[in-house]
Order: C-alpha cells, then sequence, then structure tokens
C-alpha cells in the first residue's frame, strides 16, 4: 500500500473515532488481517480497549472477520474495508444527497445511522427523541424510514454481512460442493460460482426488501387515513376518501422492522452521486435541457443498478424515459 494511502486513512479514522482506533486500523494495514491475540500483543493495548476499537470499526462497516486455522486451533481473524475507510471522505456529499431525496427528517434518521453505525429503528427513535415528537413528527419519521430502506440509503445487516466478502463467498461455495456426490469438475465449479453470483443479484433486484414488513390494511371500512409507501418509496395517503379505486380492495403497507439493524449502503449511495456528477457533466457540456432526459434515464436504471463497476444498464423504453420528464420541463434543444 502507498504510504500516502496509509496515512490518508489513518487521518481519517483519528478524526472520525480517535487515536485509540486508528491504532488497531494502523496495525491492520500495515500487517494485514489478525487474530485479535496478536493485535493486543503488537499494539500493546489493554484487551477490553482492543475488543471496544474493533467493536467500533465493525459496527461502521470499516472491519470484517473470518474464521481461520492458527496452528490447532480455529481463530477468529479481523481485517480492514479499506474502501469503506475512504469513504469517510464523502460523508459530505452522502448527506447532502440524503437531504435532497429524503427532506429534513430522512436526513435526520440517515444522520443517526451514520454517526453511531449499524442501528435498529428503535435505536434511532431514542436518538432522536422519538418520544418527544408530535403525531405529524412521528408519521413523517415512519414514511422517512420506509423510503430510506426502500431507496436502500440504508441496507439491513444480517450476521454474515461483517464476514469478509470473499470468505463468505468460500463458504456458500463450499456448501455447493458439500450436495454433489463426487468431486467437482472445471465446469461444475464455474456453474457454482455462477449461481451464487446470480443469486446474489436476484435478492439485490428482488421486490421483498430486507428490513420490510408486508401488512394487509382493509381499507374498505373507512377509519383514520393510512399511509402505504409504494414501490418508487413515495408516501401513498389512503382511507377516508384518498386514492380513489382502492377503498373497495385491501391494501399492502410496508411497515419497517423495529428490530432489524440497517447500516450506510455507501455502494448504492455511489451510484448515486456518480448518477449526479454525469448529469452535471451533460448540463456543462451541452445544455439543461438534455441533462433532463439523461437524469430521467438514469433514475429509471437506479433500482438495477448495484455498483458503478456495473458497465451497462438494463434497457429502458422511450415511453418510460417521457414519462419520468417533469410536463413542465423544456426540451427543444434536447
Amino acid at each position: 500500500m502507498f504510504t500516502q494511502l496509509e496515512d490518508l486513512c489513518r487521518r481519517l479514522v483519528r478524526n472520525h473515532y480517535g487515536p485509540i482506533v486508528e491504532k488497531v486500523v494502523a496495525l491492520l494495514l500495515e500487517e494485514g488481517r489478525l487474530s485479535l491475540g496478536r493485535i493486543i500483543s503488537q499494539t500493546g493495548m489493554e484487551p477490553t480497549s482492543a475488543r471496544q476499537a474493533l467493536a467500533v470499526l465493525i459496527q461502521h462497516s470499516h472491519v470484517t472477520h473470518a474464521q481461520g486455522k492458527e496452528g490447532a486451533r480455529m481463530m477468529t481473524f479481523y481485517s480492514i474495508n479499506l474502501r469503506n475507510i475512504l469513504r469517510l471522505q464523502r460523508a459530505g456529499l452522502y448527506l447532502a444527497l440524503a437531504e435532497e431525496r429524503m427532506g429534513a427528517m430522512g436526513l435526520s434518521v440517515f444522520r443517526a445511522i451514520m454517526i453511531n453505525g449499524c442501528m435498529s429503528v428503535s435505536g434511532v427513535r431514542d436518538v432522536l427523541g422519538y418520544k418527544k415528537f408530535g403525531t405529524a413528527d412521528k408519521q413523517k419519521f415512519s414514511i422517512a424510514v420506509a423510503k430510506l430502506v426502500r431507496e436502500r440509503f440504508i441496507t439491513a445487516i444480517t450476521a454474515t454481512d461483517t464476514v469478509t466478502k470473499v470468505d463468505r463467498f468460500m463458504q456458500a461455495e463450499a456448501k455447493e460442493i458439500e450436495k454433489l456426490t463426487t468431486a467437482p469438475t472445471p465446469k461444475e465449479l464455474v456453474n457454482i460460482r455462477r449461481r451464487i453470483s446470480d443469486k446474489e443479484d436476484e435478492e439485490y433486484t428482488s421486490n421483498i426488501v430486507v428490513g420490510m414488513k408486508r401488512q394487509m390494511t382493509d381499507v374498505s371500512t373507512g377509519g383514520a387515513p393510512k399511509v402505504m409507501i409504494g414501490p418508487n418509496g413515495q408516501p401513498i395517503v389512503i382511507g377516508n376518501g384518498f386514492e380513489a379505486g382502492q377503498q373497495d380492495q385491501d391494501a399492502d403497507e410496508d411497515l419497517v422492522d423495529d428490530k432489524q439493524c440497517f447500516q450506510i449502503y455507501h455502494e448504492r449511495l455511489d451510484v448515486f452521486l456518480r448518477n449526479k456528477r454525469i448529469v452535471n457533466y451533460f448540463a456543462e457540456k451541452y445544455n439543461d435541457e438534455a441533462s433532463v432526459v439523461l437524469k430521467a434515464i438514469l433514475r429509471l436504471t437506479e433500482p438495477r443498478t448495484k455498483t458503478c463497476k456495473d458497465k451497462v444498464s438494463e434497457s429502458i423504453a422511450a415511453q418510460q424515459i417521457v414519462q419520468n420528464i417533469s410536463s413542465d420541463a423544456q426540451l427543444d434543444q434536447a
């Protein structure tokens, strides 16, 4: 690793988490993945301090772990997620993006998770003082959290998400190989790895978002207006005469699981920032009308764009693009 890059990572960690956490990061950057025992012995830190530093780093997705053998013993090894540490430089851009797309309440929720790391919805409520909210603010909070999850500004975290990506892939591959009666051929190994990759893509593009639960809401009986989150993440008020045509059927209401923990979805946010830069470039290079058209195209492709590494987007019909352009947009020069 370049000395300048290592120094930048250490400075970022020191500014955000303090010198104790920086000490652990500096060692992992220099030595690679290490067990807790070796971290304690090589840094000279107290075991409690080392554990707490690792907990902070895992909480913010800066460190992952994996099981491995050290001699005859099975040990847990810790590795640095260098890319996520470098993303600390974009904290301001992420916050500005959240405010632009999610509003003031969405920004408050997003900021709380960014500052504290992985959090449950109930934890976010405690941080923001939810009990003191009025009825309108409580409704805004619920809408903001559901929209953040639906549009993947934040993502649900599972036990395997903190495991190093390579080890996670190897574990999935080993499970597939165990199903075979004989040793896999090279062709079978290629197919297994393709299935694992395809499964990840299917889970990402699925309409079922981890952390959301579906509740059937009967709106035919009237009562107080209810809010449901549509597929595009926008709130829809139903009941008491709202949303004509939906009064005689049940509606699916998206609810966020209070016990589920969420973290910032950095890869997704990077896609949003990249798209914004592309739109700004077209506005400067060509004209505002061209940027409006391109913005509509990019917005339509966002749901299925997993990372900035995706080279080709899905196909978008011209009719879809037209429907997603504001009616008052001037496109004479586009």
